[in-house]
């Protein structure tokens, strides 16, 4: 009893002179200030609708129909969301309520070839091909003053856009985009997984490539559910299988899929992503960085977040949850509420839209 009731003794002093060691770390003040901590990074099945209450509008660009969906105030300053490989508008559906308001007026579009868009050249559209497309539709439509919500592929095109336009480009936010310092990758190899590596090698190869990507439709009935935490339903799967029934009509993805700048190849796309980072790099553009845990193209565990904040101006950041590629499809509500209040910043900084 008595070495029982000593032991309890001795616990009870550590547990005051922890304490007390505590309180006096604390006493020292800022000289030994603790850096916050990330929000804790736990799964989401956060819940989504699969329903697309959005009418598609079009506007004619080089003689064929570009799609896109349109919200708020027509007279206001643009927002336009810009969707990667193989989505469409409808991945920003549950993004989007979130972000509306009587100030706004929110565009996501459907790059030419996707969603409901034409599918010219035979579908053989590549990356400066949706540039020159997406310039065309700003022209047409007359947008001016325009603010980016970017991912995947549409960062690449965004941003080319944007280093080209800068003085009708108010604002970037972008999510898991090919963009610095993911893109351009030195070799396949820098992607370390090495069923990524031979993923990305497949891609490229002229007979495993289609087959892939159009005959068996991989990334659609493979690669997106896979790069999306939750399950998604029938009907989600049903309303992103829409734009690609056919073999053929697939062919925009393995197209803009060539164009994944590796190894130095193709050398024009390379040498473009090169001259939009250095833009990146030196412009005063407010940006936001939306990120998850762990991410897939820009991963946590390769300090995306801080490559962000140490080499790009004027930039904000902000965890959103648990979600690796399309992170529209697992924390929409977190991305759309982020994005409401880095606009409602700006709008204030910039006396309203």
């Amino acid at each position: 009893m008595r070495r029982s009731f000593s032991l309890y003794i001795f616990y009870c002093m550590l547990v005051i002179s922890a304490i007390a060691g505590a309180a006096g770390a604390e006493m020292k003040g800022a000289q030994q200030a603790v850096p916050a901590a990330k929000p804790p990074i736990k799964p989401q099945r956060p819940t989504v609708s699969a329903a697309f209450p959005y009418k598609s509008h079009y506007v004619t660009v080089d003689g064929h129909r570009m799609a896109y969906i349109e919200i708020g105030d027509p007279q206001a300053k643009p927002v336009i969301f810009i969707h990667g490989v193989p989505t469409w508008s409808y991945v920003w559906r549950n993004v989007l309520p979130y972000v509306q308001a009587s100030q706004r007026r929110l565009i996501a579009i459907d790059l030419m070839g996707f969603g409901r868009s034409d599918k010219p050249q035979n579908g053989n559209i590549g990356y400066f091909d949706h540039v020159r497309y997406l310039t065309g539709f700003i022209d047409v439509l007359k947008l001016k003053d325009i603010t980016f919500v970017l991912h995947d592929w549409g960062a690449a095109i965004g941003l080319n856009y944007a280093s080209h336009h800068e003085d009708n480009v108010s604002a970037i936010a972008f999510m898991e985009g090919l963009v610095a310092p993911a893109y351009p990758r030195p070799s396949f190899e820098s992607f370390k997984n090495p069923k990524v590596v031979k993923m990305f090698r497949n891609f490229r190869d002229p007979v495993k490539g289609p087959d892939i990507m159009m005959t068996r439709n991989m990334w659609i009935e493979k690669l997106l559910p896979l790069s999306i935490m939750r399950n998604l339903t029938e009907e989600e799967m049903n309303r992103y299988r829409e734009p690609w029934p056919t073999t053929e009509s697939r062919r925009p993805i393995w197209r803009l899929v060539q164009d994944n700048p590796i190894e130095g190849k193709p050398a024009d796309v390379t040498a473009a992503f090169y001259q939009v980072e250095r833009w990146w790099r030196a412009t005063v553009i407010p940006k936001l960085y939306l990120y998850a845990s762990p991410g897939r193209i820009l991963r946590t565990d390769d300090h995306a977040e801080d490559w962000m904040v140490n080499n790009l101006n004027n930039i904000k950041t902000s965890f959103v949850g648990y979600g690796l590629h399309f992170l529209q499809e697992d924390e929409p509500e977190a991305i759309g509420r982020a994005l409401d209040e880095w606009l409602r910043q700006l709008e204030l900084t910039s006396g309203g839209a």
